[in-house]
C-alpha cells in the first residue's frame, strides 16, 4: 500500500475539543476562516490519546506527518525528522492526549463532531488508522 502525505501550506487551527481517554485516536473537522474569495477554511484535527503515542514511541513535541493511502481507506500518523507537524499539548487536557491540526485538503473526510477512529493498529511506520466515514 503506497502513502502520500497530506501535509501542505498552512496549519492547523485552534480547536476546544479534546480526548476522552488516553488509549483513543479521534479526528475532528474544524471550521476556519473564510478567505477574501469566500471560501472556507477547514482543519482537520488528530488527538492521539498517551497511550497511543506511547505504544507509537512519539511524544508531545515530536513532529509526525500525516499520509492517506492511495485507495484513501487509509491514513498514517509517522513520526519524522524533517518537516511535519509538532504534535501539541491539548488545551486544559494536557495529561490525556496530544495534538496534531492541519489544513483539511480534499482527501480528507469532512467530519462534524469529534469522531473514535476505528482500526488503530501500531506498528514500525507509525499509527495505521482507517479514516472515519464524511458527515458522521
Amino acid at each position: 500500500m503506497e502513502f502520500k502525505s497530506l501535509l501542505g501550506k498552512g496549519g492547523g487551527i485552534n480547536g476546544r475539543t479534546s480526548c476522552m481517554t488516553k488509549s483513543e485516536l479521534r479526528y475532528n473537522t474544524i471550521k476556519g476562516h473564510t478567505t477574501a474569495s469566500g471560501q472556507i477554511v477547514f482543519s482537520s484535527v488528530f488527538y492521539i490519546g498517551n497511550d497511543i503515542m506511547k505504544k507509537a514511541r512519539v511524544m508531545i513535541g515530536d513532529y509526525v506527518d500525516i499520509l492517506i493511502s492511495d485507495c484513501g481507506n487509509h491514513g498514517l500518523i509517522k513520526r519524522v525528522t524533517d518537516g511535519g507537524r509538532k504534535i501539541g499539548k491539548n488545551g486544559s487536557n494536557k495529561r490525556n492526549c496530544g495534538r496534531v491540526a492541519i489544513k483539511k485538503t480534499d482527501d480528507m473526510p469532512l467530519v462534524k463532531t469529534n469522531t473514535v477512529i476505528d482500526n488503530v493498529v501500531i506498528n514500525d511506520d507509525g499509527i495505521l488508522f482507517d479514516w472515519p466515514k464524511a458527515g458522521k
